[in-house]
């Protein structure tokens, strides 16, 4: 029942989108018609694409917003959520450009969403290996979700809005999930959501890792873990970075911080391996 299996096809309109930053123009496209095939048991939907670094001319039916520069990930979706919910979607899918979609998995996601009654965030299930972090094996519910392929309702974006976009890269699927629990909003990963993303094996370069650390840095500020900002800023200086001041970052309510979790670095949560 959480699955939605025993309810018919849902009547969703959905959009997916896709920020890119110089990806192969192949490997985009590989993204786009998988998420075409994926949204036709639901009787098609909208394509989206924003390009953040080199321009990519997308395949034939795809919708293309103009380029406003490298504005990192949380902003490129909130700039595609926000043309996606004006045009009259009510399921956002955010997918990562070097993954593609199972044909059944946005029907599975959309089934998922829709067992919920439109106020959960649901991520879908990466293989070849799935992502480490737990989640119940019969509710589904799951500390955060990633947004590698991760689907969010209008009506969750309406109530909690979207990505925070003091973000630049990293860490902005973990504030919103955790903003999402705090109000209520439900996040479950969904196991028979199928995303491809073969980046088990990837080495994390060096800006990746000052990215991650600015991001960490910022995340701690706002959930109130002192100890995981200054952490993340002794790290940052080590990589020979000069943090910039975190006096903009308004702290969450006290209330909300209990659904956070900084016991596990950028796991966020205890692994499962």
């Amino acid at each position: 029942a959480r699955l939605g299996l025993d309810l018919p096809m849902p009547a969703l309109s959905v959009a997916v989108g896709v920020v890119t930053y110089n990806n192969p123009p192949e490997e985009v496209a590989r993204c786009l018609e998988s998420a075409r095939l994926a949204l036709a048991p639901l009787g098609g939907g909208l394509l989206l694409q924003l390009d953040n670094g080199a321009p990519l001319e997308p395949p034939p039916g795809v919708r293309r917003l103009a380029p406003r520069g490298n504005i990192g990930f949380g902003a490129g979706h909130n700039a595609m959520m926000q043309e996606a919910f004006a045009a009259g979607a009510e399921l956002y899918i955010a997918a990562n450009p070097d993954g593609f979609f199972h044909p059944r998995c946005i029907e599975a996601l959309a089934r998922m969403v829709e067992a919920a009654g439109r106020e959960a965030l649901v991520e879908a299930r990466q293989f070849p290996a799935e992502h480490p972090k737990p989640y119940d094996p019969e509710g589904f519910d799951t500390p955060w979700a990633s947004g590698a392929c991760l689907a969010i309702p209008r009506a969750v974006w309406e109530r909690i809005g979207g990505f925070d976009e003091g973000f630049f890269m990293y860490c902005e699927d973990v504030d919103l999930s955790w903003r999402a629990r705090a109000q209520g909003v439900a996040v479950r990963l969904n196991p028979t959501a199928l995303y491809m993303h073969a980046v088990t094996n990837r080495s994390t370069s060096a800006a990746a890792w000052r990215m991650m650390l600015a991001s960490g840095r910022r995340l701690g500020a706002k959930w109130g873990s002192a100890a995981f900002r200054d952490w993340a800023t002794a790290k940052l200086r080590e990589a020979g970075e000069s943090p910039a001041p975190l006096e903009e970052v308004a702290p969450v309510p006290e209330a909300w911080r209990a659904v956070a979790e900084f016991g596990h670095g950028f796991s966020f949560a205890e692994p499962r391996w």
